[in-house]
C-alpha cells in the first residue's frame, strides 16, 4: 500500500544504495559489495506522483555503454516483510499479503522492469512520454516532471492558502 512504499523508513532506505546491472542473485552488501555495485543512488529521494524518483551516479565503463545501448529501465531490489492478510485494493484488486518494512537493497537496471517502461534512467535529456516542466522556486529555475510541478504547485497553493487562513484568524 501507498503508506508503506512511501514511508519516511521506506523512502530513507533507498539512499544510499549500490547499483547494479541486473538483479545479483544475493542481496548487495559489504562482502560482495565490490562485485556487484557500478555506481550508487544518491541521497536526494522523493516521491514524485505515484513513482520514486532516485538519482543515481553511474561509475563503471561498462554499465554506462549498456544503458546509451538501451538497457536502462529500473527496478529496486529490496527485502519487506509479508503480512499474509489477504484484501482488494481500493481500485479493486484482490491481493493475498501486503509488503511492510520495505527496505532498499540495490536498484539494478535491466531490460525490463517489473513496474513498466516509466521506470527508466532519465539523464538529462528527458525520454519519450515524459514531460518535464520548468518551476520557479525561490528564484530558481528547476525542471521536473509534470507530475512532480503538479505536486508542488498543490503543496504551494495549500501552503499560501494556509498563510492567508492564519492572516484572516489573527
Amino acid at each position: 500500500p501507498e503508506e508503506e512504499v512511501f514511508s519516511t523508513d521506506s523512502m530513507h532506505s533507498l539512499a544510499p544504495r549500490p547499483v547494479t546491472i541486473d538483479h545479483p542473485p544475493v542481496l548487495v552488501d559489504a562482502g560482495n559489495w565490490k562485485k556487484y555495485s557500478r555506481g550508487t543512488t544518491g541521497g536526494d529521494v522523493a516521491r514524485d506522483g505515484d513513482f520514486i524518483r532516485v538519482p543515481m551516479a553511474l561509475m563503471d565503463n561498462d554499465a554506462i555503454e549498456a544503458v546509451l545501448a538501451g538497457k536502462a529501465e529500473l527496478s529496486m531490489g529490496y527485502t519487506a516483510d509479508l503480512d499474509w492478510t489477504p484484501g482488494v485494493t481500493p481500485s479493486g484488486e484482490a491481493y493475498d499479503a501486503v509488503q511492510r518494512n520495505i527496505r532498499g537493497n540495490h536498484l539494478a537496471i535491466v531490460d525490463a522492469a517489473r513496474g513498466g517502461p516509466m521506470l527508466r534512467v532519465i539523464d538529462t535529456k528527458p525520454e519519450e512520454g515524459i514531460t518535464m516542466r520548468k518551476v520557479i522556486i525561490d528564484g530558481i529555475t528547476v525542471e521536473m516532471s509534470d507530475t512532480a510541478a503538479e505536486a508542488f504547485a498543490k503543496y504551494r497553493a495549500d501552503a499560501e492558502a494556509a498563510a492567508y487562513a492564519e492572516v484572516m484568524n489573527a
